[in-house]
């Protein structure tokens, strides 16, 4: 599973936005372009840039989802969203309903900078063969799979 962090521009303003996607080689034409099955017109407002990712595998789906959950978990606890899209970006009311994903938008908190936020997220990633390390080892046991 592939934890992704992409910068949505719009209007000379940007917001940044965390999400999971079992997609991390071509993400945004899989995920964001037109033949995408999560395709909204929205998406055509802005400049989309992936930043940064941490992909996670393991044998078993659930598992593996699950490992991804927690690190978005993790990133929305950091970086809460916490205004209005449309009203920030400047456009009409109603222009990304239906959306998918609005909820994982955020604005950088004053504390953090765009750079020390790729900097956490490329981290994470290069340490990330400890958690598939332990993802192999959790596979096919009884308590690993009831849980999740």
């Amino acid at each position: 599973m592939n934890n992704y962090l992409l910068k949505w521009s719009c209007n000379e303003k940007h917001a940044y936005k965390t999400g999971i996607s079992k997609d991390h080689s071509r993400l945004l034409e899989n995920r964001f372009g037109r033949t995408s099955k999560f395709y909204h017109p929205g998406y055509d407002l802005f400049a989309i840039e992936e930043l940064a990712s941490v992909y996670c595998s393991s044998e078993s789906y659930s598992l593996a989802r699950a490992a991804a959950f927690g690190m978005e978990h993790v990133f929305r606890a950091f970086c809460p969203k916490d205004f209005q899209l449309e009203e920030y970006f400047d456009l009409p009311s109603g222009t990304l309903d239906g959306m998918g994903g609005i909820t994982e938008f955020f604005l950088l908190p004053d504390y953090l900078t765009e750079e020390r936020l790729i900097e956490i997220f490329n981290r994470a990633n290069n340490n990330v063969w400890q958690l598939n390390k332990k993802l192999k080892s959790y596979h096919g046991t009884v308590s690993a799979e009831m849980n999740f």
